[in-house]
């Protein structure tokens, strides 16, 4: 690949970039002292659900997110005198195929689970695995054995203990305890990973006491036999460890916070078996670390960190600046999140990104934030023919910028490229500099992009971006084919590109920002049919789907490329029973909204 040097965005400060947005929505206010928080689709509706332990109101909670938007939830307690409850998770302990619960509760010294006997998530009944577990901290499912079916995996604060659970039938009735260690002093974290990339699965943990990060080798994939391996003796205050490919070269990598030393660190698994590490510190000062998860959440190919402070009442992200895992740029997405304790990620309103969940003890709050719309869009519109003879020719095509961000940002570039049959990245092939104005739109007409005759056959992407090539940029694409190859006199023998954008400097342009909108349904109620009318202002990719009380799709009223304007769309329910529908359209990072219509015979 070729790469243009961006040396103007080398010169400008990482805060000239424009952000990732976050907008916040509290899934439970009332939630005595929320403690941690897991996903998974309880109810197997095809959403996520969100699962929360209260530390001071001795409860176990989930949320079932009712309509799949993450707007609307409803609560379903499990048990409401688990003393102490502080570490949940999700999975199918007895082998049925519908989702259960675990959890513990270091009040009761006990971790447990609950069995969704409908699965459906409204009738539960509990299963003690171990009543004598002392200051239960956590528990985690997981087949350490190979044998098909979900072990347990559990930390004792004060009985220092990291102990297995061997599902001995598979149903979740007859557990065997292993014990790996009791001498792991304020044992508080316990989760199971490959970390020797041997197949078969280690438990890495972490004490706070001890300050330990410390992995134990399943030496025969059993786990009937350990060799004990320390990662780092000195991590004071050690509370939560995570496992994920980092630095994506194969093997995983661990993850630490440590409310005493205030630390997010990063420990490379520097030959993939586990037995040199390397540490990185990713946020240093950051107030009672308690809890650090992974994902990707600028949507660049890498691995971001996040990361929750109790006291800096903190939820950040810090993003992997340059791909390598080596420089970490800190983004605060709630510092007023009093008593932070947990955050983990998933995309709870099904628009492809991810959404970040946390818990926070004094707040008595289970959150969310779902990531706002870049506020800059690009949009691609081919007008010549999508297929390329053998002798070459010439790709033609329309690109409108959209910016509705309230400054201006200097030194914007605009840059394309191609995506070839062989899956590599060939570009920049047009590159043009310009100032990116607030609230302005701009646009190209007949932008050319030349594709010679000796270039490949196949199957082609070509791209174009808006931004900063070394930081933060959007992009649209678009996918042309060419049918063979040819090296005479007469092929195209050049990848020449022209065309500039325009700035379009009418008042309304740069006064009124774009809109999409969504008018309601009518009729509401209706029988047997209702219209939605989708107002688009400009040419856009549109979803609009209808799904059931149970999340269940039930009709597509549109899928694809629509041109700017009013569209009605009706939704006939001639063949369907009466009830409670939901209406979902989507504008790929501009419009996510929801309607709610009633089908009355």
């Amino acid at each position: 690949m070729r790469y243009l040097p961006l040396l103007i965005a080398l010169l400008l400060p990482a805060l000239a970039y424009p952000q990732l947005a976050w907008e916040s929505h509290v899934i439970d206010g009332a939630f005595e002292g929320a403690f941690e928080v897991c996903v998974a689709d309880v109810n197997s509706d095809g959403t996520k659900d969100v699962i929360g332990t209260a530390y001071f109101g001795d409860d176990i909670v989930w949320y079932d997110n009712i309509d799949g938007t993450g707007l609307n939830w409803l609560a379903h307690s499990l048990d409401s005198e688990f003393l102490g409850a502080t570490s949940p998770d999700a999975a199918d302990i007895d082998g049925d195929g519908d989702c259960d619960i675990l959890a513990a509760a270091d009040g009761l010294d006990e971790i447990a689970w609950w069995e969704n006997v409908d699965g459906e998530g409204l009738n539960w009944t509990k299963h003690s695995i171990d009543a004598a577990f002392d200051n239960a901290e956590s528990v985690r499912a997981a087949d350490i054995d190979g044998d098909g079916d979900q072990d347990v995996i559990g930390a004792a604060w004060v009985g220092d203990d990291i102990v297995w659970y061997e599902n001995t039938q598979g149903d979740g009735l007859s557990w065997t305890p292993h014990s790996l260690t009791s001498e792991f002093d304020g044992a508080n974290c316990a989760i199971a990973a490959d970390v020797d990339s041997d197949g078969d699965l280690d438990i890495i943990g972490s004490a706070s006491i001890a300050g330990d990060v410390t992995w134990w080798e399943n030496l025969d994939g059993n786990g009937l036999n350990w060799s004990e391996h320390v990662i780092d003796g000195e991590f004071s205050g050690a509370y939560f460890v995570h496992a994920t490919d980092v630095d994506l070269d194969g093997d995983l990598d661990v993850l630490g916070a440590a409310y005493l030393a205030d630390e997010i660190a990063l420990w490379v698994n520097m030959n993939g078996d586990g037995t040199v590490w390397e540490k990185r510190t990713v946020g240093g000062n950051y107030n009672g670390a308690w809890s650090v998860s992974t994902d990707d959440i600028d949507d660049d190919g890498d691995i971001d960190i996040l990361g929750a402070a109790a006291f800096a009442d903190d939820i950040s992200w810090w993003e992997d600046a340059d791909g390598n895992s080596q420089n970490w740029i800190k983004h605060t997405i709630d510092g007023n999140f009093d008593g932070a304790r947990c955050v983990v990620t998933a995309d709870l309103d099904q628009d492809g990104d991810s959404d970040i969940i946390g818990a926070a003890q004094l707040d008595y709050s289970i959150a969310w934030w779902e990531q706002v719309p870049f506020p800059v869009q690009l949009t691609l519109t081919p007008t010549s023919p999508l297929t390329i003879p053998a002798e070459g020719g010439t790709l033609v095509y329309d690109a409108q910028l959209v910016s509705t961000l309230p400054n201006a940002y200097p030194g914007i570039y605009y840059w394309t490229s191609l995506l070839l049959p062989n899956g590599n990245e060939y570009g920049p092939l047009l590159t043009q500099l310009f100032n990116l104005q607030s609230y302005m739109d701009y646009t190209g007409v007949g932008f050319t992009q030349n594709i010679p005759g000796y270039a490949q056959a196949g199957d082609y992407e070509f791209i174009a971006h808006v931004g900063y090539q070394q930081g933060l940029n959007i992009s649209d694409s678009f996918a042309f084919s060419k049918e063979g190859v040819s090296i005479t006199s007469r092929s195209f023998v050049s990848w020449e590109s022209t065309g500039s954008f325009t700035a379009v400097t009418s008042d309304e342009s740069i006064e009124i920002p774009i809109e999409f909108q969504v008018s309601d349904s009518y009729p509401n109620p209706f029988n047997p049919a209702t219209t939605v009318s989708v107002v688009l202002p400009k040419a856009s990719k549109l979803n609009v789907t209808v799904v059931n009380i149970l999340g269940q799709q039930v009709a597509e009223l549109a899928n694809g490329q629509f041109s700017a304007g009013n569209h009605n769309l009706t939704f006939d329910a001639s063949n369907m029973a009466s009830g409670l529908y939901f209406i979902h359209a989507s504008v790929p990072g501009q419009m996510n909204q929801v309607q709610k219509v009633m089908l009355v015979r």
